[in-house]
């Protein structure tokens, strides 16, 4: 079935475009609810030790990062940006996907130019497609069909 209507590689990017937007504003106030729990909890940021402040934080927001897309993607399989250019992520059996799927296509992701991979791939499938066992459709050309 998600073999059927793969997702083209523009509206991928177009997707992930409208999401960068998102994510900014997203990690803007997740940065700032950080700043005010250090300042509350008496932290000194200009003094801090980057083996402990400053790495937590990191992890902090990569979390952040990653909930928004994981979230997304388990509730509904679309983020807002997936949801304006009606494409979606499945799992290749079928599921929602899970934890694991989520983690490996955002690790791979931030690699960038995974993306790039589905243009060499007939089915339209980019390396983190492949590595996480879960593939865009198209709900344009799902709804064509019916």
């Amino acid at each position: 079935m998600t073999n059927a209507f793969p997702a083209a590689i523009w509206k991928r990017f177009a997707a992930l475009l409208y999401d960068a937007f998102l994510v900014a504003a997203l990690l803007f106030l997740a940065t700032a609810l950080g700043m005010l729990v250090a300042y509350f909890w008496g932290m000194d940021l200009e003094h801090s030790n980057p083996l402990t402040e400053v790495y937590a934080f990191k992890v902090y927001i990569m979390l952040v990062w990653f909930g928004y897309f994981h979230w997304s993607w388990y509730k509904r399989g679309q983020t807002l940006g997936m949801i304006a250019w009606k494409i979606r992520l499945v799992s290749l059996d079928g599921n929602r996907i899970t934890v694991q799927q989520s983690a490996l296509r955002f690790v791979f992701s931030l690699l960038g130019m995974m993306h790039l991979s589905g243009l060499f791939s007939p089915s339209k499938a980019s390396l983190h497609d492949l590595l996480s066992k879960t593939q865009m459709i198209d709900l344009k050309k799902l709804a064509k069909k019916d």
